[in-house]
């Protein structure tokens, strides 16, 4: 028969294998959108906190936002970032907010409000 303390143990040492190998599991789950999706549907995702992953092509400041120009191959689209901006080139994934400031027509100005950066 086990002692209790023997039995305590082994279910923190499982309870801590448990949590420790779910750690970062959650990010292979991650759906990115495509950039020109957003163009495509942007009704659609107004307002949505999605995730999008591409190039850095220019880091700017237009009107008092900095931010950058990502590129994912299909599409670009401005990440609007209060913190400094990732260099021209990297590889990153954005966590942000689809924002719509501005449409003409069939056209429209699409923003990106990241709220995390990888």
């Amino acid at each position: 028969m086990m002692k209790k303390s023997t039995i305590i143990k082994s279910l923190i040492i499982m309870s801590l294998f448990v949590l420790l190998s779910s750690c970062g599991y959650s990010n292979k789950n991650i759906e990115y959108t495509q950039i020109v999706k957003l163009y495509e549907h942007t009704q659609d995702y107004q307002g949505d906190t999605l995730w999008i992953k591409g190039k850095v092509e220019k880091s700017t400041s237009v009107f008092g936002y900095n931010g950058f120009l990502l590129n994912d191959g299909t599409k670009k689209v401005f990440v609007h970032n209060a913190d400094k901006s990732p260099s021209s080139g990297d590889f990153i994934k954005v966590k942000g907010v689809v924002n719509v400031p501005l449409r003409l027509g069939d056209n429209s100005f699409i923003v990106i409000k990241s709220v995390e950066i990888k």
